[in-house]
């Protein structure tokens, strides 16, 4: 779960929404996936804590990520403008954790599927915190 066992999360989009995805694959001589562009509006969310009732709706807004695959098997992510970081409890920091950020942020996930934060700069909205009693 997002913020532990109370809390649900729905999509607020899909078929005739304002989804407005964009992606771009780039590859080596060989035809490995070295790095892989995403960007557009995205859907919206709406975060429920189903113990309390509380809700946090956000609305979809523009982002572009950017992941490269790195020589040791790792992902590197760079994303930029409004994007959701879920964190688990495996993950560096530990989880759970759900943020919404603004601005940017960096995060590696290696061949096991761990995620480390590496950085991230702008506004930080923690969904866990605001769905919390």
């Amino acid at each position: 779960a997002v913020c532990g066992s109370a809390a649900r999360t729905d999509l607020c989009g899909g078929a005739g929404s304002n989804l407005r995805p964009y992606r771009d694959l780039f590859t080596d001589k060989s035809g490995n996936i070295i790095r892989i562009f995403d960007g557009g509006k995205g859907t919206g969310y709406t975060f429920s804590n189903v113990s309390t009732g509380s809700s946090l709706a956000l609305k979809g807004n523009g982002a572009v990520t950017t992941t490269m695959v790195l020589a040791d098997g790792r992902s590197l992510v760079k994303a930029k403008g409004h994007v959701i970081l879920i964190m688990y409890s495996t993950d560096i920091p530990a989880g759970p954790s759900t943020v919404l950020y603004t601005g940017q942020f960096i995060y590696t996930t290696d061949a096991n599927g761990v995620t480390t934060l590496e950085g991230s700069s702008g506004t930080k909205t923690d969904i866990c915190a605001a769905l919390a009693p």
